[in-house]
């Protein structure tokens, strides 16, 4: 189905849009394509054969090459290749969100993945402090031979006694640490699923409280626009992405709506102004069923999702505080120098001892504690934002996706499997 050259907006033009969607910069324009399978059912699909043990992959990665062929999330073949699980659920399908995992397998084979998780180390810096610790144990160990006995005995206590403070206090410290960071990258989840709850209960009840009329079905048209348009403004908005193009050129955006938009930034609130008209002109219009009643209904889940899409405004404006984060980020990196020096101090008897091969042990332990530090301070980095194209961000296109799948399939949801009670006649 082609893009329509007029004004979706024009009383002209029919409001009811077209099944295109977008889904990752593509469009589907066949209406087919968008069955329950190949949307959202795609999600349920995959999240019922999770419970099947052995058959899922560890991680499951969203497929955003093909929207109208059905992603088979379990068989292991895949371009003509049989792949074991543990490549299979390290393979990105096209897409860099893992949608879904399973819990047994990470369980029990976890050790061996790294897409997606806190050890996933791509930053030169993560290196370069690894060899910054590695020589100032060797420093340390240095010192430890070269000092006479009794200085030696000095330096062991006064460094054990400052390392094991350190230590204590960097793991009661950032055990809170963590979690704050998975309470405030639940609360943004929850934001959002708001937002999309929303959106479903406005169009449940606009599709219940308006009549039949070719009129209600534009208005009722009109309204999954711009739900869709709020959707997909929201999840631009959290990526700092302001650029509305695609949505014009998808029919979510009609040209005389274009410059509106563009000329602010509450692009949202001004989508929100909109439907809340057009709800009162419809009721003026006689298009709403009992509008004393529904009218004020109407309006409120139109603020109930206005009130969703701010909370995820405030989650993206505010951070955790500053000064916490730096605290917590100064303990721990003065925790892994301590650790350095008091393990440094180890491996320089070990060497005097002459027993070299706990110098590789020594090593080991400083390379684990290492990463576990900075791993649990790189969950905040990973988490704090989770709207991008970490494999560990939100699955966004999955999300947008069966949204607008059910956004187009909310029409269809008016048709009842009986035949309703008829209004009485008013009596004289």
């Amino acid at each position: 189905m082609a893009h329509s050259s007029k004004d979706p907006a024009s009383p002209s033009t029919p409001l009811l849009m077209n099944s295109d969607a977008v889904y990752a910069g593509r469009s589907v324009s066949d209406a087919s394509s968008l069955n329950s399978e190949d949307t959202h059912g795609a999600h349920v699909q995959m999240r019922t054969e999770s419970g099947r043990d052995g058959q899922v992959p560890l991680t499951s990665f969203i497929d955003v090459s093909s929207t109208s062929e059905r992603v088979n999330w379990h068989n292991p073949v895949r371009n003509g290749r049989v792949t074991t699980w543990a490549k299979q659920a390290l393979r990105v399908w096209d897409g860099p969100h893992i949608s879904t995992y399973n819990a047994k397998l990470l369980s029990t084979y976890g050790f061996f993945v790294r897409v997606g998780t806190v050890f996933d180390i791509r930053h030169r810096w993560v290196w370069i402090q690894v060899l910054f610790l590695l020589g100032l144990m060797v420093l340390a160990g240095w010192y430890d031979t070269s000092s006479n006995p009794d200085q030696n005995s000095t330096w062991t206590s006064e460094l054990n006694s400052a390392s094991n403070l350190l230590s204590n206090l960097a793991s009661f410290l950032i055990s809170f640490y963590v979690s704050v960071v998975l309470t405030r990258w639940w609360s943004v989840r929850e934001a959002f699923g708001g937002v999309q709850g929303g959106i479903r209960s406005l169009l449940m009840l606009i599709g219940a409280h308006t009549n039949d009329s070719e009129e209600a079905i534009e208005v009722r048209a009109r309204l999954r626009r711009y739900c869709k348009l709020i959707h997909s403004l929201c999840i631009k908005s959290e990526r700092g992405d302001l650029d509305l193009s695609e949505l014009c050129t998808y029919g979510l955006i009609a040209p005389s709506e274009e410059p509106l938009l563009t000329a602010t930034h509450q692009r949202e609130y001004l989508v929100f102004t909109w439907m809340a008209r057009l709800v009162a002109a419809a009721a003026d219009a006689g298009l709403v069923t009992q509008p004393v009643a529904s009218v004020p209904l109407l309006q409120t889940a139109i603020m109930n999702l206005r009130g969703s899409v701010g909370l995820t405004g405030m989650f993206r404006c505010s951070q955790l505080p500053f000064p916490y984060i730096h605290l917590i980020t100064v303990i721990v990196k003065t925790n892994l120098l301590m650790i350095a020096l008091s393990y440094g101090q180890e491996a320089g008897s070990f060497y005097t001892q002459g027993t070299y091969g706990w110098l590789v042990f020594v090593v080991f332990r400083l390379l684990l504690q290492n990463f576990f530090y900075q791993g649990l301070l790189n969950l905040h980095a990973i988490l704090s934002k989770p709207w991008f194209d970490h494999p560990a961000h939100f699955p966004r296109h999955l999300w947008d996706r069966g949204v607008r799948a059910d956004m187009d399939e909310a029409e269809s949801f008016r048709h009842t499997p009986f035949d309703l009670p008829r209004p009485r006649a008013k009596s004289d």
